[in-house]
């Protein structure tokens, strides 16, 4: 490149390639980085004929969530449901979730598409409208045609709320003890997970950590969103 063009575009939507002279040419996939960090990738082969200029944009990512709809007499609603789904890099504009939601006992499909991205997939913040409230079971929801963790907690939406619904997330912790004599412990264990929008409440990293010169291993699990990981908080407990 000759230069640098400063002026921003916001989320990366589509790719406008001009190619020169009578030497035409093809490609299978374009892939992309924005500073270092990997976009979604154009997957459909291409050509450009000689002179031509193309453009090639990214499809919407479709969202579908499945509602588990409560058995109770109120569970369902004539209401109009909006979501935004939120992952570790931002989230979605709000968008019409459209289904019937006046069954009750039974699940309930909406899906919705959206261009921004998101990263890896963490809430669901949902907002219902008027004064018909309703109640939920579970929520599945997969992602361009990927499954991802269900919401397993049943919840009821009050008249024109809005809740946030988070899928926890599991970290598996490995120690590399030390073969000292004293290297190991028999103390609880305890950790938060640090990142850079937050971090995770204190929990106990459950694993035998009496042994020497060898890994242990722990697993532990938090709704709440920390962005990129930085750091591990630890703390331990007695005089061992």
């Amino acid at each position: 490149s000759s230069g640098i063009n400063a002026e921003y575009g916001g989320d990366y939507r589509c790719l406008v390639w001009r190619t020169t002279t009578a030497d035409g040419w093809g490609f299978e996939k374009i892939k992309m980085k924005i500073d270092g960090k990997s976009q979604r990738t154009y997957g459909e082969a291409a050509d450009l004929d000689n002179g031509e200029t193309k453009t090639f944009c990214l499809p919407a990512v479709e969202y579908k969530i499945t509602v588990s709809m409560g058995a109770g007499t109120y569970d369902g609603t004539a209401a109009a449901q909006y979501v935004k789904i939120k992952g570790t890099k931002g989230e979605t504009e709000e968008l019409q979730c459209d289904a019937n939601f006046k069954v009750t006992n039974q699940p309930v499909e909406c899906t919705v598409s959206s261009y921004k991205t998101i990263g890896d997939y963490r809430c669901l913040v949902w907002r219902t409208t008027t004064a018909d409230g309703w109640g939920f079971t579970k929520i599945n929801m997969g992602i361009d045609g990927i499954a991802q963790t269900t919401y397993e907690t049943a919840e009821d939406l009050d008249n024109g709320e809005t809740k946030s619904f988070c899928v926890p997330v599991d970290y598996k912790i490995t120690v590399s003890m030390g073969d000292g004599d004293y290297d190991g412990t028999a103390a609880a264990q305890y950790v938060k997970i640090s990142g850079t929008e937050g971090e995770t409440e204190e929990l106990q990293c459950d694993a035998d950590f009496a042994v020497t010169g060898e890994d242990v291993e722990c697993t532990v699990s938090s709704y709440k969103t920390i962005g990129d990981y930085r750091c591990l908080v630890w703390r331990t407990t007695t005089a061992d």
